[in-house]
C-alpha cells in the first residue's frame, strides 16, 4: 500500500498568512510609490508655473495680483490653443496683462500642465486637488505663493476643512522649526 503525503491544516493556515503577509507588504510598497509619483507630478507642475510666473515678472515688471487664495484656470479656443488663464480675479489674456500673458505663454509648457486641468480648466493636483495662488503670499510677503493640500486633501492648519488654504495670520505657523509637520506641497 501506497501512502498519500498530504498537507495538515496547520501547514496550509501558514502558508495562508505568509501569503497574506507578503501581499500586505507589496501594497503598502506599491501605495507609497504611487503617493510619492503624484507628490513629484504635482511639484512638477507647481514648478512649471513658478517660472513661468518668475520669468513672465522679469519681462513685465509684475506679478497677478490675488487679494485672497484663488484657483489657476486655464481657457482654451477653438484650436486647442492656451487663450488665457485667470489667477482669481486677474486675467491674462491676448487683451488683458497682454505682456505678462505673452512671457507666460512663451515659457510654460501646456502641454504638459493640459493633464492637470480638470473639466472647469482649473489647474488640479497629482491627488484630485486644487492648486491654489496668491500674490502677495500669506506666508511668502515677498513673491507669490503656489500651494496644494497634498495626499490629505487638507491645508496646514485648516481649522474648519473647506478644502482651500486659510488666509489669516494664524497660517504663519505652518512650520514648526525647519521640519515640515504637513504634507502640503507649495513652492516656498
Amino acid at each position: 500500500m501506497k501512502k498519500r503525503f498530504s498537507f495538515t491544516l496547520v501547514e496550509l493556515l501558514g502558508a495562508m498568512a505568509l501569503i497574506v503577509i507578503l501581499a500586505g507588504i507589496a501594497f503598502s510598497g506599491y501605495s507609497y510609490a504611487m503617493n510619492k509619483a503624484k507628490e513629484s507630478a504635482t511639484t512638477s507642475v507647481i514648478k512649471q508655473i513658478e517660472t513661468a510666473l518668475e520669468a513672465a515678472k522679469i519681462k513685465a515688471g509684475y506679478f497677478p495680483a490675488s487679494a485672497d487664495y484663488a484657483v489657476i484656470k486655464f481657457t482654451v479656443d477653438s484650436s486647442e490653443l492656451l487663450e488665457k488663464v485667470e489667477f482669481g480675479s486677474t486675467e491674462l489674456s491676448a487683451s488683458k496683462n497682454k505682456k505678462l500673458f505673452a512671457e507666460f505663454k512663451k515659457i510654460i509648457d501646456f502641454e504638459a500642465i493640459r493633464q492637470n486641468l480638470n473639466d472647469d480648466g482649473e489647474l488640479e493636483d497629482g491627488f484630485g486637488g486644487k492648486i491654489y495662488y496668491a500674490f502677495p503670499g500669506k506666508i511668502n510677503k515677498t513673491g507669490f505663493e503656489l500651494v496644494s493640500a497634498g495626499a490629505d486633501g487638507v491645508f496646514a492648519k485648516d481649522e474648519d476643512k473647506d478644502g482651500k488654504p486659510d488666509n489669516d495670520s494664524a497660517r504663519s505657523d505652518y512650520y514648526d522649526g525647519s521640519e515640515r509637520i504637513v504634507d502640503d506641497i507649495s513652492n516656498f
